[in-house]
């Protein structure tokens, strides 16, 4: 990143690329008091494309599956602090309580899958990731998840909530899984818990 860059500049090239996406693109308004606790805890360079989405958005929501964390509502340091790993800074999430996270001593993101229980390596950066939502491939990434009208079940979810199944993910079963709307905390930490017990 060129350090010349203003915080302003890469705002508006972000903009422009979610202008030309064809995903449905929401981006949240930040909180002024979550952004300065975030600034302070993490002080994260405000010229960078994390900074940026940190610190001017409360998140961005795309196709209603997946949230990049902001200082809004449902903030990147808060859900850290709940999530509790010591080894990852959770920066997006989606709907099935799968996890983006950046492990502490790399700029690669790793995801972790609900059907494996295990961190994963995307190969991408943060910008890369960034792209990756709003042109890449997504569809195809999650393509054994979704269900027929997942768009009409997915739309109404809070930033709070994701969709629970079961049997769960990671459960090897031939059993056709139901799904529900539930805290998306509740299914993360009962991940966790099952992951543990392995």
């Amino acid at each position: 990143m060129n350090s010349n860059v203003t915080s302003a500049e890469i705002l508006l090239s972000l903009k422009e690329q979610f202008n030309q996406s064809k995903r449905r693109i929401e981006v949240l308004s930040p909180c002024a008091t979550k952004t300065d606790i975030i600034k302070a805890k993490w002080n994260i360079p405000e010229n960078t494309l994390l900074g940026v989405i940190l610190y001017n958005t409360g998140g961005i929501v795309i196709d209603g599956w997946i949230r990049v964390l902001g200082s809004g509502e449902r903030d990147v340091a808060s859900w850290n602090e709940t999530l509790n790993i010591d080894s990852y800074v959770v920066i997006a999430d989606d709907v099935l309580g799968g996890l983006f996270g950046l492990p502490i001593k790399s700029n690669i993101i790793h995801y972790f899958a609900p059907d494996t229980l295990e961190w994963e390596d995307t190969k991408l950066t943060y910008p890369q990731f960034i792209r990756w939502l709003a042109e890449g491939d997504v569809d195809l990434f999650y393509s054994d998840y979704r269900w027929n009208n997942w768009e009409t079940d997915v739309v109404d979810l809070s930033f709070f909530e994701g969709i629970s199944f079961y049997p769960f993910l990671w459960a090897k079963s031939e059993q056709e899984r139901s799904r529900k709307a539930i805290s998306l905390k509740e299914i993360v930490l009962l991940s966790f818990d099952i992951r543990k017990a392995l």
